[in-house]
């Protein structure tokens, strides 16, 4: 199993933002309540010196996942109380629903969360 190729090419795009922006250390419960992370995963993450670290952590545990993962990882930005991170959450959400596209046009997270 595995991230499709379609939503691995999503990640690498916003990979910047997603490792920059989003509060791992904090949404952590969250992860593990969706089972989008194991307790042995939750307490690797959890040990993590950083966020960054942390992030970079859950994007390769994230890779060994399924598609409907990603797309609860997507839910749990989207529940964020921080603006910007529930704008990323969709803007994952939309990439990977829009297999990348819409009609030509490929989603841009500065874009659609600062226009």
């Amino acid at each position: 199993m595995g991230l499709s190729d379609n939503i691995q090419d999503i990640i690498k795009e916003n990979y910047k933002a997603i490792i920059s922006d989003v509060p791992f250390k904090d949404i952590l419960i969250d992860l593990r309540i969706e089972c989008i992370l194991t307790d042995n995963e939750f307490t690797q993450l959890d040990q993590c010196k950083d966020n960054k670290y942390a992030g970079f952590e859950f994007l390769q545990i994230l890779r060994s996942r399924s598609d409907a993962d990603f797309f609860k990882f997507c839910d749990v930005l989207k529940s964020s109380t921080v603006k910007h991170i529930q704008c990323l959450g969709r803007t994952l959400e939309n990439s990977a629903s829009d297999n990348g596209q819409a009609q030509g046009e490929s989603y841009s997270y500065l874009t659609l969360c600062f226009n």
